[in-house]
């Protein structure tokens, strides 16, 4: 799922109108899940 995110913020950083701070964002919360999940 989490990989599913990646590609889709990938996708929508193609458009122009998508700030990139807001990508950057998202892809940093998926490297949290990503670790958290990593630990359990």
């Amino acid at each position: 799922m989490l990989e599913n995110q990646r590609q889709f913020l990938a996708e929508i950083n193609k458009d122009p109108n998508i700030h990139e701070g807001y990508i950057r964002r998202q892809l940093y919360q998926i490297d949290l899940e990503e670790e958290r999940l990593r630990t359990v």
